[in-house]
């Protein structure tokens, strides 16, 4: 095993936790100190998966193992100030990615204690949950609405590899704390139709992630709107000697609800 890799992106458990609660408080505190907006979406995201995993004994691809992603479940807190307020708006995301496959391979396959060979099946199983906690301030408010902020976000989960004739496995635990840069615009097209963008990016050193959404906002009555759109994630980060590549990528289409 290689000697573990430092990154300033993987914080102790307590330090996450302090964290997240502070800033999660502060957004609360924001929530009782300023006249804003509350409103909640839920929609579902039916990704398709890209990338690998490696480490110090080798590699598997995910197409290589038919890995697919499910239709999975995408939840949007978000409360927004009155204009002229210096309290940031406050957003909180949560986003399962769970994807499993598997295939007989035509080449080597070897990661951790498990080497496939030629002839035999290899499968994969991967279950991640994506937290965001998104603090933003309204920076233009006219013909386009744009904002600008700043993310925090935790990735947990397992990413499972095994040989399915010797059951063999190695399984790898995901534990990663990050900040994102974060943006999002929006352009009204009439009074009922909106089209939205927002992303996340960050990079350092070989670890970068960024999210990108783009769709429609439209309003079906009074406060309930139809929300489709496109987003990718991107992860491409290295813990200890631990290699995860994985482009998630898909139509996310659900409901929003604004509580006026």
């Amino acid at each position: 095993m290689a000697s573990p890799r430092f990154s300033p992106w993987t914080l102790m458990p307590p330090l996450r936790l302090l964290v997240c609660t502070t800033l999660i408080g502060l957004a609360l505190c924001a929530r009782d100190a300023a006249a804003g907006d509350l409103s909640l979406q839920l929609a579902a995201w039916d990704h398709d998966v890209k990338g690998h995993a490696r480490d110090a004994q080798g590699a598997v691809d995910f197409e290589q193992l038919g890995v697919d992603g499910d239709v999975e479940p995408y939840a949007r807190l978000q409360w927004r100030q009155d204009d002229g307020s210096w309290w940031p708006d406050a957003a909180l995301t949560y986003c399962r990615l769970q994807a499993q496959g598997s295939n007989v391979v035509t080449t080597s396959v070897s990661i951790g204690d498990v080497v496939v060979l030629p002839g035999g099946t290899a499968a994969a199983d991967a279950d991640v949950h994506d937290s965001t906690l998104t603090l933003s301030y309204p920076l233009l408010r006219r013909v386009i609405a744009f904002d600008a902020g700043v993310s925090l976000r935790h990735l947990g989960g397992d990413i499972l590899i095994e040989n399915a004739n010797s059951r063999a496995s190695d399984r790898q635990r995901v534990d990663q704390l990050f900040p994102l840069l974060h943006a999002a615009l929006a352009l009204p097209i009439g009074s009922r139709l909106s089209l939205v963008a927002d992303g996340g990016w960050i990079e350092h050193r070989d670890d970068r992630a960024y999210e990108i959404h783009a769709g429609i906002d439209a309003r079906l009555w009074r406060s309930l709107s139809l929300q489709a759109g496109w987003m990718k994630k991107r992860y491409d980060v290295l813990q200890q000697d631990y290699q995860l590549d994985a482009t998630l990528s898909g139509l996310r289409i659900g409901l929003g609800w604004r509580f006026e």
